[in-house]
């Protein structure tokens, strides 16, 4: 908001897992997984359900990237069905009733289906064992960190009305209305950055790929809009000399997940504001327990988007420097 609004505020701006598109986040993902879990009972996910899902994710989908570290360098490569985990006889354990099954289809599918095409992403597939605590293994809607996140949104700034409740909302028809009262207000979805590009600014933003609250490709739609617009305005194609996207494999909500998840994005914005020297690759560690006070586990490069961190095929797999970016 501050890039798009008020563009003479910063040289250098960082943005981390920005629910940018506000509005459409308290439908989209906060409404809509409160409403997937806890409309019907059985749709509920407990730990273990979470732990099943996360480990077959990475039986699937793991190694496309060529490295089998419990972490998917992009996971919109992945399509791993959860009808896979559906129990098949009523005893069964260890397995996924068929309204998880729903459940859990609906969370990575995102409500555009019921909203309106391209209304919102959903979540991605990936790190699921260890990010879905809270924000979708919760026992009750309260409880639930996107319902702690959304529902006083709805109660308090949409309906004005404490005692509102979630079942009856229409997806299909509500939201247009939400949108007129308040996007204006606490949306920042305007891809026009020229202003701030024109007087020199920066802008490094970043965002979990397994973020289980921000849906990770929104930042990815945000970037293109800005590319397009550019592009559009005879400005350089993929605004990188001024704007830089990077996607962080594995990380959840601004940190935490199985992926390198320690970096240092304001030293990369110093450099590029004070001395011109644009962000080409950003070092990002593992430590053991996510305490960089412990050991070191695994290091890693985050590539400028659409690059990738790819690996070479030789050397260590843990070590950064076996990986080059590529698109």
């Amino acid at each position: 908001m501050e890039a798009q609004r008020y563009p003479a505020d910063y040289d250098g701006i960082i943005a981390g897992d920005p629910d940018y598109n506000q509005t459409h986040h308290e439908v989209g993902v906060h409404l809509w997984v409160v409403t997937t879990l806890y409309a019907n009972p059985a749709s509920q996910l407990g730990e273990a359900q979470a732990r099943l899902v996360g480990a077959a994710v990475n039986r699937a989908c793991d190694a496309l990237d060529g490295v089998r570290d419990g972490v998917l360098e992009d996971p919109r490569r992945c399509h791993f069905d959860p009808a896979a985990l559906q129990c098949r006889t009523a005893e069964a354990t260890d397995c996924l009733s068929a309204a998880q099954v729903r459940a859990v289809r609906r969370l990575w599918d995102g409500p555009d289906a019921e909203a309106a095409a391209g209304y919102y992403p959903g979540l991605e597939r990936g790190g699921e064992a260890t990010l879905w605590g809270g924000w979708i293994v919760a026992n009750s809607p309260d409880e639930n960190t996107h319902g702690a996140l959304g529902l006083p949104f709805f109660r308090y700034f949409v309906y004005r009305n404490p005692a509102w409740d979630f079942h009856g909302f229409n997806f299909r028809t509500e939201p247009a209305a939400i949108d007129a009262q308040l996007a204006d207000a606490i949306d920042a979805i305007d891809p026009d950055l020229r202003p701030f590009q024109r007087r020199g600014g920066k802008l490094i933003h970043y965002h979990g790929y397994s973020d289980p609250d921000v849906p990770p490709r929104s930042s990815i739609e945000y970037h293109d809009q800005v590319v397009a617009r550019a592009h559009r305005s005879g400005g350089h194609a993929d605004s990188g000399d001024f704007y830089r996207l990077f996607m962080v494999p594995g990380m959840g909500h601004c940190g935490g997940g199985p992926g390198p998840n320690s970096f240092d994005m304001l030293a990369a914005l110093e450099r590029w504001v004070e001395s011109g020297v644009a962000p080409q690759r950003i070092l990002a560690t593992k430590f053991q327990d996510d305490d960089p006070a412990r050991a070191v586990l695994r290091t890693r490069p985050l590539c400028p988007y659409p690059s990738f961190a790819h690996y070479r095929g030789r050397g260590n797999s843990d070590d950064a420097s076996s990986f080059s970016c590529a698109r």
